[in-house]
């Protein structure tokens, strides 16, 4: 989309949307994660009673203990994400009205770059300048009047 600017390019529309799939991102990225992390936690439970209350022999320990290194360190990462993103998905949840007004700006920015690069046209007030540039012009309208 060609915009008009004075050096920049920038379709602001694309700006605008663009902002708002990252707040959109970062809400679904947040609750992921910490969707994660509880099962993550809970399989840190299973592991750690089963260690605690069972009968395992040394070769299911060891698979235990490499399961339980495994499940904390995609915690942690969990848990990372989770620390990031939670300011942004506060927001964007506690500023819904400031979100719609975004997206409502979003839909006239977008009308208006639509407008602004669709083929203008013009209608002209008085004969003698259409006169001058469009010959053809005066042609067709006494044609299509005569219909």
């Amino acid at each position: 989309m060609e915009i008009i600017s004075k050096g920049e390019d920038i379709v602001y529309s694309t700006e605008i949307s663009n902002f708002l799939s990252f707040l959109k991102h970062a809400t679904r990225t947040n609750s992921a994660a910490r969707d994660d992390w509880k099962d993550c936690d809970n399989l840190t439970q299973d592991i750690l009673h089963t260690l605690e209350l069972s009968n395992a022999n040394a070769a299911q320990k060891s698979k235990l203990a490499s399961l339980l290194t495994k499940t904390r360190k995609r915690r942690r990462v969990d848990k990372n994400i989770v620390d990031i993103t939670n300011p942004i998905s506060n927001w964007y949840k506690q500023n819904k009205s400031a979100v719609k007004s975004l997206e409502d700006l979003l839909g006239t920015v977008r009308k208006i770059e639509k407008e602004v690069n669709s083929m203008h046209t013009y209608i002209y007030k008085t004969d003698e300048v259409k006169s001058i540039i469009c010959k053809e012009c005066e042609v067709n309208e006494n044609q299509s009047g005569e219909g």
